[in-house]
């Protein structure tokens, strides 16, 4: 699950919602496995997955002064 997890990327054409999905499934999984991950480290896996053509988000997400939950972070991220 952790490379799962860790290897995330949005594909071509894939929506958003399925995207965070996905890892939100992996992080899941990894919780009911007895492992603890912070909102704050699937936001950066999150990110990290996203495509270039996402870049001024990631920046602005990274240089915000908030402290996002990871339901902000997905209320952001369908807004973009």
């Amino acid at each position: 699950m952790y490379s799962r997890l860790t290897s995330l990327e949005m594909a071509e054409g894939e929506r958003t919602t399925d995207y965070v999905l996905k890892a939100e499934a992996a992080w899941t999984s990894l919780a009911d496995a007895g492992e603890k991950l912070s909102e704050g480290l699937i936001i950066a896996m999150l990110l990290k997955g996203l495509p270039e053509t996402y870049k001024p988000f990631e920046v602005y997400v990274t240089q915000s002064e908030k402290e996002y939950s990871l339901a902000d972070f997905r209320k952001a991220l369908r807004e973009y």
